[in-house]
Formats: structure tokens, C-alpha cells, sequence
């Protein structure tokens, strides 16, 4: 028990006794001791999602062949965290994230322009045409957000590890280190592409 107890503080940076609850309500399964932990950190990084994020770091990322780079802003709390390990990290993972998908444009749904989900109605409306009338609303908004959703970065799956979003990824440092985190902005930067506002 001793050993998945280390193996799972490791695995996740949780407390001792947190562990060894998670462990016993897991019946020893690891994986599944993770999962409670993981949704119990969900939860208390939920609570701290209100608190203000003052301090924090510019992440920049350059690939290979300096033909694609990345900047963004993540705030926290403290000067403390900004300076820790898990956020510093974080600010990385989030970058290369960013590099890694060449479609991500916005932070959150609530960030697109209405013109561009009109753009989008409006392109898909013709495929829809031959649907049932009651239904066509229906079967566009889903359309529409499913496309639009690819472009937004805390709604993708986590590059690393895709059972995860990306805010699902923020959410775990949160309850990590016990601070708010937020990721501010971002720009991708691809040399001979055109930025789109």
C-alpha cells in the first residue's frame, strides 16, 4: 500500500492522506484512485476559478527551423507560483499545444466573433437544405459548434494525454498548487501565413 500511496503522490503532487483515501475508496486500483483525485482537484480548482490572477509569466516557443512560434500570457495568483515548477510547465505544454494545431484561434467559445459563427451558418445551411425543416436548426448549431470548437484551445483534447481538455489540463494545476491560473491571450506565429482577426 506504501508504494502505490508514493506512486500515486508522484503521479498527481496530491497529499499523503488524500492519496491513501483515494487508494482505499479505489479499492488499490491506481488508475481509478487517480480518476477520483484528478475529479476531487477538478472540483476545489473550480472554487478558485473567481480569484484574481495578478501575477504570471510570457511563455514564448519556438519550433525547430524558427518557422513557427508561439506567445502567451498565464496568470496566477502569486509571484510564488509563477515561479514554480508545475506552472512553468504548464506555460510550456500550453505553448507547444498552440504550435501543435495549426487551427486553434480563440481562447474560448464566448471569444468568436458573431460574424464568424454567422459565416458558418451561412456555409453550412446549403448541406443542410435537405433535412427535416423541424430539425434543420437543430442539426446546424450542432454543425457549426462542433467545427467551431476544433478552433478554440481550452475546449481541444490535451496533445499529451487526450482523455483530457485542455481546461481540464489548467484545472489540475490549479488544484496542484491551490491558486487560480488563467491563461490570459495567445498568438500562433507560422512564417509566410497571414493573421486572421
Amino acid at each position: 500500500m506504501k508504494d502505490l500511496v508514493q506512486q500515486l503522490r508522484k503521479n498527481t503532487g496530491a497529499g499523503v492522506m488524500d492519496c491513501k483515501k483515494a487508494l482505499q475508496e479505489a479499492q488499490g486500483d491506481l488508475s481509478q484512485a487517480m480518476n477520483l483525485l484528478r475529479k476531487k482537484g477538478l472540483a476545489k480548482a473550480e472554487q478558485k476559478r473567481t480569484r484574481s490572477t495578478a501575477n504570471g509569466r510570457i511563455e514564448s516557443y519556438v519550433h525547430a527551423g524558427h518557422r513557427l512560434g508561439v506567445l502567451l500570457e498565464l496568470n496566477c495568483e502569486t509571484d510564488f507560483v509563477a515561479k514554480s515548477e508545475p506552472f512553468q510547465q504548464l506555460a510550456k505544454n500550453l505553448a507547444m499545444q498552440i504550435a501543435a494545431n495549426e487551427e486553434v484561434k480563440y481562447l474560448k467559445w464566448e471569444d468568436i466573433p458573431l460574424n464568424v459563427i454567422e459565416s458558418m451558418k451561412t456555409h453550412y445551411e446549403a448541406e443542410i437544405s435537405n433535412k427535416p425543416a423541424h430539425m434543420q436548426q437543430e442539426i446546424l448549431d450542432a454543425k457549426v459548434k462542433k467545427h467551431l470548437l476544433k478552433q478554440c484551445l481550452l475546449e481541444q483534447p490535451y496533445i499529451k494525454d487526450e482523455q483530457f481538455t485542455v481546461d481540464e489540463l489548467i484545472r489540475t494545476v490549479i488544484a496542484q498548487v491551490g491558486e487560480n491560473i488563467r491563461l490570459t491571450r495567445f498568438v500562433r506565429f507560422a512564417l509566410g501565413e497571414q493573421t486572421h482577426d
